[in-house]
């Protein structure tokens, strides 16, 4: 068997190498194809080592750390890439419920905005804290791969059968914000009912209630008014102009499929 063995040496710094160079081409000569090959290759440092088998079989080199906030996702790629290429594919863990628009930004390559699954902007389930995001890079945008997943996404707590609540809120926004903001989230402004409900049987687990008005999608039978609750119980409620630049917070219902 004719193999080039590929073994790390310590030097004076006492650190391992075990990547390859050469600087001419490799002929294998076996006449056995099944005895040509390498053995024991070091892990990639860089995006044009060679990979030995074990990388390519559990996928590390499309695997990324991730960081940064809720609207803008960090990642970390090894070895680094070096450029934004079609097809790029990459896994990680998401360190924050993303949902809405999001961009992303591989080893300080420059933010491109992520595209959700079904639509332009990223669903709620799609990008969780608790399952493996999975995403690839093509004309200019990085499109989500993951299927959402089932149940109550992150960020959000079960209510009935029917649906779940967002457990935080937006920031002070008109209406037709507070509409989008939900929208963009592949849910929508909670009904009368569904608020009360959720707020009564839930509220140990929502954040920052009774500290602003929020937004409902009721417009109390008139074309020009919307309705805001919550402020001081969650019985709260008052009429406030659709389109006269009257603000609140928004929390959205995510409905069960």
């Amino acid at each position: 068997m004719r193999t080039v063995l590929c073994i790390g040496l310590i030097g004076w710094t006492f650190l391992s190498v075990g990547q390859v160079h050469l600087d001419r081409s490799l002929r294998f000569t076996a006449s056995d194809s099944l005895q040509r090959g390498f053995d024991t290759l070091g892990h990639a440092a860089q995006e044009d080592a060679l990979m030995s088998y074990g990388p390519a079989r559990t996928g590390s080199v499309h695997w990324a750390i991730a960081s940064g906030s809720a609207s803008s996702i960090q990642l970390q790629l090894q070895p680094p890439a070096s450029a934004y290429e079609d097809g790029m594919l990459i896994r990680f863990v998401p360190n924050h419920p993303h949902a809405g628009y999001v961009n992303v930004n591989v080893d300080g390559l420059g933010p491109v905005p992520l595209i959700g699954s079904e639509k332009q902007t990223v669903a709620f389930g799609e990008m969780d804290t608790l399952s493996i995001a999975e995403i690839q890079f093509f004309n200019g945008t990085f499109k989500v791969r993951t299927t959402p997943i089932r149940g109550c996404p992150s960020g959000t707590v079960q209510v009935n059968e029917r649906f779940c609540m967002q457990q935080g809120r937006s920031g002070m926004v008109t209406f037709a914000s507070a509409a989008r903001y939900c929208a963009d989230r592949g849910a929508k402004l909670c009904s009368w009912d569904e608020y009360i409900h959720g707020c009564t049987t839930q509220n140990a687990f929502m954040q920052d209630m009774f500290t602003e008005w929020e937004w409902i999608n009721d417009t109390s039978d008139h074309t020009h008014t919307a309705d805001q609750v919550g402020r001081f119980t969650c019985r709260s409620q008052r009429s406030r102009g659709a389109a006269d630049g009257s603000v609140a917070r928004a929390r959205c219902c995510y409905h069960l499929p």
